[in-house]
This record gives C-alpha cells, sequence and structure tokens, in this order.
C-alpha cells in the first residue's frame, strides 16, 4: 500500500497495488490492455487489486481494505459506489478466482526511472523497498530528492546539512550553519580587550571564561566601558532573563518536591506512631500474660492441696454415691485413710481419672469454687487481643509497600518533569523537527504497562509566525497497531497567530525513523493532509485530533540496535514549506 492518501482520501493503510505507468503483463507474457486492467481494478481505490472482494449483488469489486473502509460504518446496509446498488456485509464475499488471476501476473519496475526488474505483482511492494531508481528524501533535511543508489554520495560530499566537525569544540556541526556556529561556540579563541590575552568563551558555572577573567582582572575598566558604550548592557539583560527564567522554575519544581516530602515524613511518622504503639501494647501484653500464667500455676496449686485435704477428710465414697454412676473407678465406702496407707498412696492416680462433670460434683459439694474458669475467659480475651496485634501488623506492612509504590510512581514523575524541560529548551521554526526520545527501553516498558500510553513531542513551527505542530507516539501502538507496531501521528496546535494563517493546512508532511548506522536504511512514511478532516482545520482547542499511521514501524525496531542505539531513537519531522507565505 501507497504513502502517502489515496484516491478517495484513503488513508495509506487502504488500498490495491500502485503500478503507475508501468506494463503489465498475462501469463502469457502478452501486455495487458486498458479494458483488462480496468477489470482488475478497485471500485474505491482505483488501484489494482489487492486481496480481492466481490459484491454478490451487483458484480463490482473492491479491495479487502477497501470494503471494510466502506462497511465501518451505518446500520448493516451500504451502497456501492458505482452503481449505488443497496447491499448487505453477508452479500461481500472473498474472490478466490481473481486473486489466483492476481498472483499470476507480473508486472515491470513501477519506479519513475525504472531499473530491469520484471517480478510478480504481489511482490511489487517489496521491490519498491529495494529498487536502486527508488526516489528519498534527503534524510539530514536539506530537501534534496534523490534516486537511492546517489543518496550515500549525497548525504557524505553534497548535502548543505552533512555534519563537518568544528575546529574549534571537536563536534559535528551541520555544514550550512558552520560559519554560524564558529561566531557561538564555545571553545573559539577570543582576546581580551584590555591585556589581549587569548581565552576561549567556555563556559564555567555561570559565567564565560572572558567574563570570569575580566571580573577577575579588570572589573573596573569592564564597568566603564559598559557605561560610556552601553556594549554589554543587552547580553546582561539577556543573562538575567535566563536566570529568573531558571529560578521560576526550579521553585516550582522545588514546590513540587516539597509537598511530595512532607507527605512521605507524614506517612512515616504515622507508621512510627503506630508501629510504637503496638509495640507498647504488645510489651503489656506480654506482662499480662506471665502474671495470668502465675496465677494459674498458683490457682492448680490451691486446687490440688484443697483435693487431697478433702480426700483426707473421708466420705469421699458416700460423695461419689451420692450422685449415681459415674466413670470413676469403685472405692470403698467410708475408708479411714489414715490407717491405710497403701490405700492412700493409690489415691492420686485414681485421682487423675476423674473427669469432668465428677469435679464439679466434687467442688459443689466441698463448696470449693471452679478458679480455672476465670483464667480460661481471660486466656481467650488475650489470645484475641494478640490477632487483632497481628492483623494491625499486616496493615502496616500493607502502608509500608504502598508507600513504596508512590515512592515508585514519585520517580517516573520526576522524569517526565525533566522530559518537559528538555522540551520548554527546544523551538524550532523550519518545518523541520529532530525528535529525540532518551530512555527508550524504559519508555517501551512503561507504555505496553500502560503507566505512558503516548509521548508528545517539542512543538515546532513551519516559521516563527506560522503553523503550531508536534509529534505524538504510542510505543505499543494504538487502534489497528495496538500490540504489534509503534503508531505516529501529526497534531495540529494552536497558536497566538492562527488568525494570520491559511485554512485548512494543507502541507504533506514527511516521517522518518532514523536508522542511526545506516542512514539510508531508516523508516520513511508521508500523507498529504484530507482538507475535510477536523484535525487539519483552524483548531479550537489547544490540540486538533491526532492525524497518522497507526501502523508506522513494526515494534521489533525498538530492539535493533540501528534504530537504538544509545538507548535512544530519533524521529523526524519534516513538513512541505511550498506555497507557504512568509510569516
Amino acid at each position: 500500500m501507497e504513502s502517502g492518501s489515496l484516491p478517495n482520501g484513503l488513508p495509506r493503510d487502504y488500498g490495491g497495488y500502485n503500478i503507475g505507468k508501468a506494463k503489465l503483463y498475462s501469463i502469457k507474457n502478452t501486455p495487458m490492455n486498458a479494458t483488462e486492467l480496468n477489470a482488475l481494478k478497485c471500485s474505491m481505490c482505483t488501484l489494482l487489486l489487492r486481496d480481492p472482494c466481490q459484491v454478490i449483488t451487483c458484480g463490482h469489486r473492491y479491495c479487502k481494505t477497501c470494503i471494510d473502509q466502506l462497511t465501518s460504518g451505518g446500520e448493516g446496509q451500504y451502497s456501492c459506489l458505482l452503481d449505488k446498488e443497496v447491499f448487505e456485509i453477508n452479500k461481500v464475499k472473498s474472490d478466490k478466482g481473481c486473486l489466483r488471476d492476481l498472483q499470476t501476473l507480473e508486472v515491470d519496475c513501477p519506479m519513475d526511472l525504472q531499473c530491469n526488474w520484471r517480478g510478480k505483482l504481489l511482490d511489487v511492494d517489496v521491490h519498491k523497498e529495494c529498487c536502486p531508481n527508488r526516489r528519498m528524501v534527503c534524510i539530514q533535511g536539506c530537501g534534496a530528492l534523490l534516486v537511492a543508489k546517489e543518496i550515500e554520495a549525497h548525504l557524505t560530499s553534497e548535502c548543505s546539512k552533512r555534519p563537518c566537525t568544528c575546529k574549534h569544540c571537536k563536534r559535528p556541526i551541520p555544514f550550512d550553519t558552520m560559519e554560524e556556529h564558529y561566531g557561538v561556540c564555545e571553545e573559539r579563541p577570543v582576546s581580551c580587550k584590555f591585556c589581549e590575552k587569548q581565552l576561549t568563551a567556555r563556559k564555567l558555572g555561570r559565567r564565560c571564561e572572558m567574563v570570569q577573567h575580566l571580573v577577575a582582572k579588570h572589573l573596573i575598566q569592564s564597568f566603564r566601558l559598559m557605561v560610556q558604550t552601553g556594549e554589554k548592557v543587552l547580553v546582561v539583560e539577556a543573562e538575567n532573563k535566563a536566570l529568573r527564567e531558571d529560578v521560576i522554575l526550579i521553585r516550582a519544581e522545588n514546590k513540587t518536591l516539597r509537598q511530595e516530602l512532607s507527605e512521605c515524613q507524614s506517612s512515616l511518622s504515622d507508621l512510627e506512631g503506630k508501629t510504637n504503639q503496638l509495640m507498647t501494647e504488645n510489651q503489656q501484653k506480654d506482662v499480662t500474660i506471665t502474671s495470668l500464667k502465675s496465677i494459674v500455676e498458683e490457682l492448680q496449686k490451691e486446687r490440688d492441696e484443697r483435693d487431697l485435704a478433702l480426700v483426707k477428710g473421708g466420705n469421699f465414697g458416700d460423695a461419689v454415691e451420692s450422685d449415681g454412676p459415674t466413670n470413676v473407678p469403685s472405692l470403698p465406702t467410708k475408708v479411714k485413710l489414715v490407717n491405710q496407707p497403701d490405700l492412700f498412696n493409690a489415691l492420686p492416680s485414681q485421682l487423675k481419672a476423674l473427669n469432668g462433670p465428677v469435679r464439679e460434683q466434687l467442688f459443689s459439694l466441698t463448696g470449693v469454687p471452679d478458679v480455672t474458669r476465670p483464667v480460661g475467659v481471660e486466656l481467650s480475651r488475650v489470645k484475641q487481643e494478640v490477632e487483632a496485634v497481628q492483623s494491625t501488623l499486616h496493615k502496616l506492612n500493607d502502608i509500608v509497600q504502598a508507600t513504596q509504590d508512590n515512592q515508585t510512581r514519585y520517580g517516573v514523575a520526576i522524569d517526565d518533569i525533566r522530559l518537559r524541560q528538555d522540551i520548554l529548551d527546544v523551538k524550532t521554526t523550519n518545518g523541520i523537527l529532530i525528535w529525540k526520545i532518551p530512555d527508550i527501553r524504559r519508555r517501551y516498558r512503561d507504555a505496553i504497562d500502560r503507566r505512558t500510553i503516548s509521548l508528545y513531542s517539542p512543538p515546532f513551527y513551519t516559521s516563527p509566525h506560522g503553523y503550531r505542530m508536534c509529534i505524538r507516539t504510542y510505543l505499543n501502538g494504538d487502534g489497528i497497531g495496538k500490540g504489534t507496531h509503534i503508531s505516529l501521528f501529526f497534531v495540529v496546535m494552536r497558536s497566538e497567530h492562527d488568525n494570520l494563517l491559511p485554512w485548512p493546512f494543507k502541507q504533506s508532511v514527511r516521517f522518518t525513523l532514523i536508522n542511526q548506522k545506516n542512514p539510508p536504511a531508516s523508516i520513511t512514511e508521508a500523507f498529504v493532509p484530507d482538507l475535510k478532516s477536523p484535525s487539519f482545520h483552524k483548531p479550537e482547542n489547544d490540540m486538533n485530533i491526532a492525524s497518522g499511521f497507526p501502523k508506522f514501524a513494526r515494534q521489533g525496531v525498538l530492539n535493533d540496535d540501528n534504530f537504538t542505539l544509545g538507548n535512544m531513537i530519533y524521529i523526524k519531522c519534516q513538513v512541505d514549506l511550498t506555497g507557504l507565505p512568509v510569516q
């Protein structure tokens, strides 16, 4: 499918094979005439059919993507574009016979400057991507339109935007701005006006080397010169303005960070308070449990002594017989234990065999209360309180985990603030933007995890008072490209000069994902605006609806070192300025 808009205003993801004026050959290797070609053209995009489908009711054929576009709206009934006959979606069938015919056709190279290639029609798109005679726009921004086989020589020796090394700072600078760069290069040699000392314009902190020299050696002379001639007044004002803007941004960022720090400190104080409270309560519970254990031991000892005294006092057998049968071993009644030492020694083991009901009878007959019951109740209450403390500790662990998650989100927010600061530092007014997206692997993961779904580029302009635009990208795709492709869109933004500009926006736009190791292998797509789309009308809000390519490039390029060298990618957007008035 072709770059840019297709006939009927369709985006590039729709339409058939565009072979231009190239000859098409049948299975007999004879050129096809116009009538035969028309029979194989789509009724919507008018190109050669791609994945042909046929409307059974009228017999007209469409590309699969075209018929999907035609039937994407409505309530189940649609009109054929040629004869307006109404049909339903179940009347559209894949035309396998036409597809077999297309598979047998061959075509010459469809480029303006044809090469010697002839191959299957279904392979023509692959050939277009690698044809040595295909037309390419210079990726360095000079605007030259070249044949692919000439692009390498152009990039190295002819392009006005080719990088050249500055003789002072040794950095790569575009060839056409080298003279201008020499005038502002920080490493350029400068001579002191008063002592002729050779210095550089390099910045050391907030001042350049020359300014520090003048302050240290010639402060009075410099002040007199500034007062007499006004030579440095504008420079000082500009530096003061930049300093004021920096201070405002730093104060705003510091205010945000202080608020976040205050929230974290407050949460930490609450956690410390609750932890100390729980530790105190746990210590109190430990003391209570220790004292209860001591009381239980004393009560058990007292109970054993009373049981023993009861047995030694006699009438034990009568007490048992008075309550009917039990599971207690039978004992002689009214035994004088004092005169029976052997029987007395056997009583402790028999006493242990008494079950709960018998002991209760003994306690009721002798008037001795069962002191173990309140102790059991107290132990049960302490157990419940300990469980409540454990539950509170689990809640505190959850709060700590939530605080750690918030700190992670704060880190992401700070990265976004720094990215926005970088955006504020960039402004281009020639219709060309080269957008660097750093830390691309993390941003790709954030897009997959839906933490940061899309990214906006810095705004750029067609001229100092021209159209204001930006790029929006979905690294994990959007719409039909979600999960498989990188989506890339062009956004027209509102500016203070919109009333002076012609509308709708009609300039062609070209996107390039730059291959940093092999620039000729970069991925490039272009489109011409649909003048009926609100995306290109005068903005009523801050931004219009984005328009572009939901399937710009497969996500595999984000794992390709050719495109992600240094863990960053470069996306270039170039707007054709032909016909625009100078603003």
